[in-house]
């Protein structure tokens, strides 16, 4: 889209904007920082009016409405089941059998006696880690710029973890500490639906 006309241009931002709701408040200083972000890095974001923000991601510029309730506070215990939170998506984990186990269908799978009895679901923290396979523990923060996740996303991902040690991140991945192996008796299925 940045390639076309400048009119053009403001004219896609203009939809974009009608789509979230937005018809009024929006002057030529906003679509002219919007323009600006193109050239900006990744995960580089402006406030807008009507609680809109606009940031350049790895895949170009995503805008989004502000959220009134901050997800970072939530904190759910792990459970066999079905957890909904709100804003973030629903968790969906289940007991299954070593023939039920196949990979590469959105579902990730993890020794249950591995997973600690303090383990919570929740959001990101300061002084995250996590062990993924191979490589060592490093902090959940740089796993996610490795894997490209964007910033504005981050704090909505649940992680499973005790302490600030990661054992899952919902949809993405797991951790070499709970891995199955020859040794495991219940094999969970997770699966995050958002």
């Amino acid at each position: 889209v940045f390639e076309e006309d400048t009119l053009v241009v403001c004219e896609y931002i203009k939809r974009a904007f009608e789509v979230m709701g937005v018809f009024a408040d929006i002057e030529s200083k906003h679509y002219d920082a919007i323009v600006a972000l193109k050239d900006a890095k990744v995960n580089t974001c402006i406030d807008l009016p009507h609680k809109i923000v606009v940031g350049r991601t790895y895949q170009g510029l995503k805008f989004f409405k502000k959220q009134e309730t901050k997800v970072n506070d939530m904190e759910h215990n792990f459970v066999i089941g079905s957890l909904e939170i709100e804003g973030v998506g629903v968790i969906e984990t289940s007991l299954v059998s070593a023939e039920e186990v196949v990979y590469g269908e959105g579902v990730l799978y993890v020794d249950h006696d591995k997973i600690s009895t303090d383990a919570v679901w929740r959001t990101r923290r300061i002084g995250d880690m996590f062990a993924k396979f191979g490589t060592g523990s490093k902090k959940l923060n740089d796993y996610f710029t490795d894997k490209k996740i964007e910033n504005l996303i981050r704090d909505k991902i649940p992680v499973l973890a005790s302490s600030n040690q990661i054992m899952v991140v919902a949809g993405e991945d797991i951790s070499e500490n709970v891995k199955i192996d020859g040794e495991t008796e219940q094999i969970v299925a997770i699966k995050f639906v958002h």
